[in-house]
């Protein structure tokens, strides 16, 4: 019986680029612009918790679409392992392993977010809840969400020092952004533990610095692998 043949790393990378673009558009949506349009960051729960109310559509449209990012991003670490671990398959391992840690956790958060729909609606364990005391429990469910995100940031930074140096290794894709994604896996990190250890970095032209990298690289390497794949004939 004839061997199945082998994926070429063109079609690998590219398959891992068309995953990782949606990744990154469903993450500009569900994690910066939906938040940003809600107000979700404001230090009122009442404003919040009408901005909820009188967009729930918008809302739930907002959470869907990032728990397909967190399905992408294991999506992604699956291809990018696929790609990568003839070449270096212990560093491809050490890639894979912080993605799959940081899924988890993400839906653990996402958990939070979608208890707010039902205070909003007064509906399964919230029926009960007065509307009075609603704006404080959907303020304390996304305190919970953002200290679970917390968590899974410092993953979404450290897969990307593999993945950087994976791309330096290998050269299927410009090292350039291999070293972007080094330094945003850096800045990942540094902007995570940062505010703990100075409350006032966050403010500060270090953090936006130090932000930078990771989006270059990460949208600069998604935009290359769809477009051209993967250097090389077989993974």
């Amino acid at each position: 019986m004839a061997a199945a043949p082998e994926t070429s790393n063109a079609t690998l990378g590219r398959l891992a680029g068309a995953a990782y673009v949606s990744l990154v558009i469903t993450g500009i949506f569900g994690l910066a612009y939906a938040p940003k349009k809600l107000g979700l960051s404001s230090d009122d729960p009442q404003a919040v918790y009408n901005a909820i109310s009188e967009a729930t559509f918008f809302y739930s449209a907002s959470v869907v679409t990032e728990l397909v990012c967190y399905a992408l991003f294991a999506i992604v670490g699956v291809f990018l392992y696929r790609l990568f671990s003839s070449r270096a398959p212990s560093l491809s391992l050490i890639m894979l392993v912080l993605v799959a840690a940081s899924v988890p956790i993400s839906y653990i958060a996402m958990a939070q977010k979608v208890e707010v729909l039902d205070i909003v609606r007064g509906s399964g364990d919230f029926a009960a809840l007065a509307a009075s005391e609603r704006p404080a429990a959907v303020a304390e469910m996304l305190n919970a969400y953002s200290a679970y995100t917390g968590m899974a940031e410092i993953f979404w930074g450290l897969w990307l020092i593999p993945f950087g140096m994976l791309v330096l290794k290998t050269r299927y894709i410009p090292r350039l952004l291999g070293l972007l994604l080094v330094l945003g896996g850096l800045g990942y990190i540094a902007n995570d533990f940062g505010p703990m250890l100075f409350p006032a970095y966050k403010g500060t032209m270090a953090y936006d610095i130090a932000s930078m990298p990771s989006s270059f690289g990460e949208i600069g390497a998604a935009l290359w692998l769809l477009i051209f794949g993967a250097r090389g004939d077989k993974p």
